[in-house]
């Protein structure tokens, strides 16, 4: 019996022997691989897969996967993988680079972090902070990419892992080299933070625009990016923001805009009402400023209406339609001011119903009713053409159609109201 676990332990341990010669052959094969590749790039590519190939399998290898080399050897594959694209791309604006290339700068990244870590001397660390280097490079040429091809979302990633090695490499003493102006870093942040932001990572986007904050970057757009993320959680605190970029960046539009989103928000219409009307003076051509305030002075109208101030709605009532009818004039196919005046008329008909259904039965209410009567009418019909042009630039929009069925229902023309009945259900 002794006899027989003395051999098995031999067994093992020479099968350890041999997994480890294992590793280290492959590694030196990767190597070779590499070496050849670099000599004749374009004769000898399949070298690369070679090397690939190797040096995966060296790394399985527990011996070798302890040491600083075989992480290098496998970064400095994966970094000639990806400078494929890099070239490409710096000599060919219209070039469009390969997915698996930029994966391969990520694997890069990870085995050179692997090297770092493992290194015992000092030029295994100067050589795995190169390669570090390197894989940002072309990292952040992919994320140059995204951006210029407005894939966003996509270039967040990229950046992302960018800021990951930069911070890193500060760490050991090194930098990324495009990096290393405070200028050129702060810019990175922040356009990492936009595009985190744009894929749904608001809590990262929101860390780094607060530190561009806290160093006082001059961006304007810094501050009300902060601002509309936090918005939601903090109210007070997205005010606070604004106010201190509204001191810093008095003329400029978008921390007013920021602002006007708050005070919507609020629900805030007398703020509203001064804000857009300073916004319309900065940017006179912008069709949705016009819209929007039209769409207070809406609100006001519908307010005063219902406290019964007669003259302070048909006030509030007149300055919509102003603002709504120069927006129209700005652009006659924006739909939203066209939409909007016919809702005006519609809601002014509704409310003159609800008196009609508050009247008696004397000849003194009889009257009144017909004379309500007439001017619902004439409030439907100033309505139908603003919701039939609004229908032919929206036709998915529900309230357009409730507000054609009931106008043509009451006009007695019940063809045309089933119509619209039709397409509401429809759409159920």
């Amino acid at each position: 019996m002794k006899k027989l676990l003395f051999g098995l332990l031999s067994l093992f341990l020479m099968t350890g022997t041999l997994v480890a010669q294992d590793g280290k052959k492959a590694m030196r094969k990767a190597s070779s691989a590499l070496t050849s590749y670099n000599v004749d790039k374009k004769n000898n590519a399949a070298k690369l897969d070679e090397a690939i190939e190797q040096i995966n399998l060296a790394t399985k290898d527990p011996e070798m996967s302890g040491t600083a080399k075989v992480w290098q050897v496998k970064g400095e594959i994966y970094n000639s993988q990806a400078e494929r694209d890099f070239t490409m791309m710096l000599v060919n604006a219209e070039h469009v680079p390969d997915a698996k290339n930029l994966d391969a700068a990520y694997e890069a990244k990870t085995s050179f972090m692997q090297a770092l870590d493992k290194a015992e001397k000092k030029f295994e660390t100067k050589e795995a902070i190169s390669g570090l280097e390197n894989a940002a490079s072309y990292i952040n040429a992919f994320a140059n990419y995204y951006i210029t091809s407005g894939k966003y979302e996509e270039a967040y990633k990229p950046l992302s892992e960018v800021v990951t090695i930069h911070e890193l490499l500060t760490s050991k003493g090194g930098a990324v080299p495009f990096l290393q102006e405070e200028a050129d870093l702060n810019n990175h942040y922040y356009v990492t933070a936009v595009t985190g932001n744009a894929a749904g990572d608001t809590e990262t986007a929101a860390k780094m625009l607060k530190t561009l904050i806290d160093k006082d970057y001059d961006q304007p757009a810094v501050y009300s990016t902060y601002a509309q993320i936090i918005m939601k959680e903090d109210e007070a605190a997205a005010l606070g923001v604004i106010e201190k970029a509204r001191a810093k960046y008095p003329d400029n539009s978008d921390i007013l805009f920021a602002e006007i989103n708050y005070y919507i928000g609020k629900g805030d219409n007398a703020a509203l009402e001064s804000k857009l009307t300073e916004a319309i003076e900065k940017e006179p051509d912008n069709v949705t400023l016009y819209s929007a305030l039209g769409n207070v002075y809406t609100q006001l109208f519908t307010d005063a209406t219902a406290a019964g101030n007669e003259a302070a709605a048909k006030d509030y009532s007149d300055k919509a339609m102003k603002y709504f009818n120069t927006a129209i004039e700005k652009d006659p196919k924006a739909y939203q001011p066209i939409y909007s005046i016919g809702s005006l008329h519609f809601n002014k008909a509704v409310e003159l119903q609800k008196m009609q259904n508050n009247l008696g039965m004397s000849r003194a209410d009889q009257a009144k009713y017909d004379e309500l009567n007439k001017e619902i009418s004439a409030l439907f019909d100033k309505a139908l053409p603003y919701f039939l042009q609004a229908d032919e630039l929206n036709s998915e929009d529900r309230n357009t159609l409730i507000a054609l069925k009931e106008i043509y229902a009451r006009k007695d023309d019940l063809a045309k109201s089933g119509e619209y009945k039709a397409r509401l259900e429809a759409m159920d």
